[in-house]
């Protein structure tokens, strides 16, 4: 007697012996199992291709020239936010960096006007 289930792009062929129906069941739940581990991988690997697609982060030379226009530490703070990329859209993650780029400008000059009004008083 011969079996055969078709995932969504695997077909499995497999005999099932009359007497071994433990066997059947095993075999069974090992289908199944493996089914649902190969839509899950199909599953994320559409998902990280929208996102790709989505984000524009296929075209590389763009991405190196606006990494070129940026300064140094510009470029280092979007390397550390690149992890948060996935929790929000483009519009919001560059609105985010953004904010933190003008934050740190900020500080700089923060920093700059202590360290000159501390010269003054010395």
């Amino acid at each position: 007697m011969q079996v055969s289930w078709s995932l969504t792009w695997i077909n499995i062929h497999f005999y099932i012996w009359p007497r071994d129906e433990e066997q059947t069941l095993c075999n069974n739940k090992n289908l199944q199992v493996t089914e649902l581990i190969v839509c899950n991988r199909l599953d994320e690997r559409k998902r990280r291709k929208e996102f790709i697609l989505e984000r524009g982060l296929l075209d590389v030379k763009r991405q190196q020239e606006m990494d070129n226009r940026r300064s140094k530490e510009e470029r280092e703070l979007y390397q550390e936010a690149r992890v948060f990329l996935r929790y929000h859209s483009m519009e919001e993650h560059e609105a985010l960096l953004g904010g933190l780029n003008t934050e740190r400008k900020i500080r700089q000059h923060i920093a700059e006007l202590q360290v000159e009004t501390f010269e003054l008083w010395v």
